[in-house]
């Protein structure tokens, strides 16, 4: 009895301990970015940098030492991203989704409306490609004004086997294209129907960003930003049906 109240004070004590570790780390993080709502702090795996996390999942970079601020990705020299990782840790521990992943998980199921949406997105997008012997019908959404687009275009035009049906954000620029380059003749409706057909059924993503459809319009998968490592992963496959239909 006596060890396992021994015990039992032990465990409260290192919880106790750890939970004034936690307290202190969110503390000297939030006297760097005082005003900025932030639901927890955590050392990160890189030495001498701390993990903010926001009510949606999505974390900053914070190195108190030199009160620094860092946003964006971390990855590993294989591609892989750390920060990605991070918050599919802290969501699923957390039980939090975004608007944009409870879209996906929507779109997901195998429904009648979501093959008649999903086919409306691929008919409405701008083919570009000719090959007719895809496994994938690829949607993807992008702007002028990305640097990470750019990066995807230049990948693509690579890749002379894959079809994409490209939706632009709204821009003069966009315009412009649409007309010269597509042959569009009402380029400005043209890219207002695309916007609304899009928001109508996803909400909260950032550019660019793809959905992987199968031929019975089904979604099978998103990739989200340039992820070199998903789509190398898509070229393969698509690249092995073409072979097998020859």
């Amino acid at each position: 009895m006596k060890k396992q109240v021994i015990l039992s004070i032990g465990l409260a004590s290192t919880l106790f301990s750890s939970s004034i570790v936690e307290q202190k780390q969110f503390d000297l993080v939030q006297s760097i970015i005082p005003g900025t709502k932030i639901e927890k702090v955590k050392t990160s795996l890189i030495s001498g940098l701390y993990e903010a996390y926001f009510k949606d999942g999505s974390l900053m970079y914070i190195v108190p030492d030199k009160r620094l601020i860092i946003m964006g990705e971390i990855y590993t020299s294989t591609g892989t991203s750390v920060t990605q990782n991070s918050i599919k840790k802290y969501k699923e521990n957390n039980n939090i989704q975004t608007p944009l992943e409870q879209s996906i998980e929507s779109l997901k199921s195998h429904t009648k409306e979501n093959q008649d949406y999903l086919k409306t997105l691929v008919t409405n997008g701008i083919k570009v490609g000719t090959n007719q012997k895809h496994k994938y019908n690829i949607v993807t959404i992008k702007s002028l004004s990305c640097p990470n687009c750019r990066d995807l275009d230049n990948y693509l035009e690579t890749k002379k086997d894959v079809v994409t049906h490209v939706y632009q954000a709204p821009s003069d620029a966009s315009i412009k294209l649409y007309s010269k380059k597509y042959n569009i003749r009402n380029p400005r409706e043209k890219l207002k129907k695309q916007g609304e057909l899009i928001t109508s059924r996803l909400q909260g993503f950032g550019v660019p960003f793809a959905l992987i459809i199968d031929d019975e319009y089904n979604l099978v998968d998103t990739i989200h930003g340039f992820n070199k490592v998903k789509w190398d992963k898509y070229i393969v496959e698509l690249s092995e049906r073409i072979e097998v239909k020859k």
